[in-house]
């Protein structure tokens, strides 16, 4: 067993399905099922042997000395620290400072802060908090440099063009711009590598984006309002099937829907096109079509689906940080295209056994 490949909990279960015949679930070792004796209880310790944090639940200490670090890190006045930034005008951020004197420095990472109408650097206690950080203070540094989406999105919209933004997405006009240029700055990102650490290579992405923003932030507008468009006929023919035979494909598609838009339809989706949503939301009509002529290949098909969303449950679970188990739901999402409208294709390969493959790994 290599215990530096993940989890404890995640080696040891790989290691064990290596050598058994019948492979263990992602819960096999639920440890709040174990008397309170026999669970791990943690203690955390400094560097000169002093007790910081004690407990039965690892992730809770987790928390509760990253709030420690967090507040240390954040009350600490440090010169690199700025506010009122309209423009990378800082030159290079370095990966780690330290904050305080002597063998008490704690080290703090220099990360960007989306202020609204600005930009701060700030120091914050984690990588992760930087990164997300980065990310954020980035697309806004963008959003105050380049064209505002206004001048790409008005030309778009009609009383039917509204109507679908407004009932489909359920977003005002104004909302569903900004959400229309964040979105699209994302993509930039995303396509650019990522946020920059040097002005250099912010000077980059505003080439690129000079280049491409307008075209991407209109390819995202008319997708979006495809996509209100879609939902709105999708409810209002749920709306109409009233018929008892159709009661439980009306319900199951109602969520689906509900759930696939339960991060607001243009949030969180990392570098997933909204095009793809359509697609889902097609896919959920074709379903409702295909069902009278064989609701029992229906039923089949959803308990598959099923028996995977608990598996990602259970893993989420396990891992409740994992970035690879959020790919694994959009996964999931292509793979019911897969099943109840093939036609309309899949973004790469998926399967039941692709989906049930990329949730091990995530738990390595």
């Amino acid at each position: 067993m290599d215990p530096s490949s993940g989890t404890l909990i995640g080696a040891l279960r790989a290691a064990l399905n290596r050598r058994g015949e019948v492979p263990l679930p992602v819960d096999a070792f639920d440890l709040g099922g174990l008397p309170s004796h026999l669970r791990p209880y943690f203690e955390v310790v400094d560097a000169d042997g002093q007790l910081r944090a004690e407990g039965p639940d690892l992730d809770e200490l987790v928390e509760l000395l990253r709030d420690e670090a967090r507040a240390a890190v954040t009350t600490a006045a440090h010169p690199i620290e700025k506010h009122g930034l309209t423009e990378w005008s800082f030159g290079e951020l370095p990966g780690h400072v330290l904050v305080g004197e002597g063998p008490t420095a704690a080290k703090a990472y220099p990360t960007l802060g989306d202020e609204g109408d600005s930009v701060s650097i700030r120091l914050v206690a984690s990588t992760d908090e930087r990164d997300r950080g980065m990310w954020e203070g980035t697309r806004r540094l963008l959003a105050l440099l380049l064209v505002r989406p206004e001048r790409i999105l008005r030309p778009l919209l009609d009383p039917r063009t509204t109507l679908a933004i407004g009932r489909g997405l359920g977003l005002e006009e104004g909302d569903w711009m900004d959400d229309c240029l964040r979105l699209a700055l994302d993509t930039l990102l995303h396509r650019a590598g990522g946020p920059p650490t040097d002005a250099t290579g912010f000077d980059r992405i505003v080439g690129i984006a000079e280049d491409s923003l307008a075209e991407i932030v209109d390819g995202i507008g008319r997708d979006s309002i495809r996509l209100g468009q879609a939902v709105v006929d999708l409810r209002g023919r749920l709306d109409r099937l009233t018929a008892p035979a159709f009661l439980e494909v009306v319900a199951g598609v109602r969520d689906h829907l509900t759930e696939v838009g339960s991060d607001g339809w243009l949030r969180g989706l990392g570098d997933r096109r909204v095009s793809d949503l359509v697609r889902y939301v097609e896919a959920m009509g074709i379903r409702l079509d295909r069902y009278p002529e064989d609701q029992a290949r229906d039923a089949r098909s959803e308990a598959v689906v099923d028996a995977l969303r608990d598996e990602l449950d259970r893993a989420r679970r396990v891992a409740p940080r994992s970035a690879a188990l959020l790919d694994v739901r959009w996964m999931i999402e292509e793979f019911r295209v897969s099943l109840h409208a093939q036609a309309l294709g899949t973004r790469g390969k998926v399967s039941e056994q692709r989906i049930r493959k990329a949730i091990e790994a995530a738990l390595r």
